[in-house]
Parts: structure tokens; C-alpha cells; sequence
């Protein structure tokens, strides 16, 4: 359901900078660089609740006391997506740039004889459908490694198969990488544990020249459980070493 804030908010006024080849060519007197329109941004009482069809299934294998093996596919379709619809929006829908029609609650209004933009309602609507579904396998083990202690290992991988938004297809590109993984080990040693895991993010790429290469981050944790019934105390670092992404340029 939309949210309060989406719903209820004031009227909000803003000097968009948009393209707009008749404006523009009155306001600047140059029709191909971008100039200022009046925007009110604003609830709209024509928004409702997006739908959504989901399925998953999936199995369940323990071949022995200390091995755990599952796995799952899920399936998500959602229609009338909350989204938001700039002031540009509205002028390429207006223009036929974008064959889609303009949402209820929201428009453009220009004066009737220049064509010029006297004001654009901008804000929340509903439009636009996501499909996507994947899988997600995981492996839990336990091993006694006797006055070691015990060990407990948790594979857990998930791939994204598909994530098409209105049909164009997002899934792999930079920010939306297809597979994510986490490795966790932890070795018991009596009151004291040593939790280790590994996060794996999978490489993503917009073109062959801006592109990121998969990378792994490392956490490291130890936590005592002490004499005092329901204390425990923990330490750790999150991403050791600081491993950030390899950059790229934002335009390629």
C-alpha cells in the first residue's frame, strides 16, 4: 500500500529544469538546452495498492545427522508499481516521446496559444510491472572435531534469473549484480565462539567498458558467553581491510 507520507503530503513547489523544445525555445530562446518550469509536486488520491502474484517451492535434503542440503526457486510478478513521475515525464508523455499516457491525478497544463508550460502536477502514480524470480541454495554442516571443539559451516547462494522492469531487463547491470553468496564458519570452543563468514557479491556490468568484477568481503566476530546467566559479549570487525567495489566511471 502507499505509504502515509506519499498519501498525505503538502504541495510542494519547485523551478524544474526539464527539456522542453517549445518552453524552452520562449524561455531561453535556445529550444535544444534544458530551462525552468513550475513543478507541484503533490499526493495524489488516484494512487492505490500494488498487486503482486508469488509462488516459490522448494526441497529439503538431510542425507546425514550432520548435513542439511536445500533449495528453493521463487517467482514474483508486481503490477501498478508506486512510482514516481517527474516533471520530465509528464513533458516526454505530452510530447509523444513516450507513448505512455499520463497518470490519473497527475498532468501538464501549457498556455493555448505559444504552447508554452504554465505548470506540471508531478508525483506518485501507478504504473509499471516487475517480474522476477530466482533461486537460493543453501548447506548447513556440523562437525565434532573433539577437544578442538565444533565446527558449524553455512553455505548460503542466491541467484537472481530474471528482474525485468517493464520488460527491460536490469538483473547483471552495475548495481544489480545476479548472485550473491555467503560462507559463514564458526568454531565452538566451550563458552567461546569464533564466527567467520565471507560475503561474495557477483561481477555486474552495463557495457564492455564500465563493468565491475565480482569481490569478496571478509567479517570476523568473537563472542563469550559469561558466567552471568544471558550475558554474552561480542567483538568484531565488519569488511576487513575496508574492500570497496572496483570504481568505475559513472558515464562509462
Amino acid at each position: 500500500a502507499p505509504s502515509l507520507p506519499v498519501l498525505t503530503q503538502k504541495t510542494s513547489f519547485s523551478a524544474e529544469s526539464v527539456f522542453d523544445p517549445v518552453s524552452c525555445l520562449l524561455l531561453n530562446g535556445d529550444a535544444d538546452n534544458s530551462c525552468q518550469v513550475n513543478t507541484y509536486i503533490q499526493s495524489n488520491s488516484s494512487l492505490d495498492s500494488e498487486k503482486s502474484k508469488q509462488f516459490s517451492f522448494g526441497v529439503v535434503f538431510d542425507p546425514t545427522p550432520w548435513l542439511s542440503l536445500k533449495a528453493d526457486f521463487w517467482s514474483i510478478k508486481i503490477t501498478d508499481q508506486i512510482a514516481y513521475v517527474s516533471a520530465q515525464d509528464i513533458i516526454d508523455r505530452d510530447n509523444g516521446d513516450d507513448p505512455r499516457a499520463i497518470p490519473a491525478g497527475l498532468g501538464i497544463d501549457r498556455d493555448p496559444i505559444t504552447g508554452q508550460i504554465r505548470r506540471i502536477d508531478a508525483g506518485y502514480a501507478n504504473e509499471g510491472t516487475l517480474k522476477t524470480d530466482g533461486i537460493d541454495l543453501s548447506m548447513l554442516a556440523r562437525y565434532d572435531l573433539g577437544r578442538f571443539g565444533k565446527l558449524s559451516q553455512n553455505y548460503q547462494y542466491s541467484q537472481v534469473l530474471k528482474y525485468k522492469v517493464d520488460g527491460d531487463e536490469i538483473i547483471g547491470q552495475v548495481g544489480s549484480p545476479k548472485a550473491r553468496a555467503v560462507l559463514g564458519h564458526t568454531l565452538a570452543l566451550g563458552p567461546v565462539e569464533f564466527p567467520w563468514k565471507l560475503n561474495y557479491i557477483g561481477k555486474q556490468a552495463d557495457s564492455d567498458t564500465r563493468k565491475v568484477g565480482s569481490y569478496i568481503t571478509h567479517d570476523l566476530q568473537a563472542s563469550w558467553a559469561t558466567p552471568l546467566k544471558g550475558a554474552t559479549l561480542v567483538v568484531g570487525v565488519l569488511n576487513i581491510g575496508d574492500k570497496l567495489p572496483e570504481l568505475v566511471s559513472y558515464d562509462g
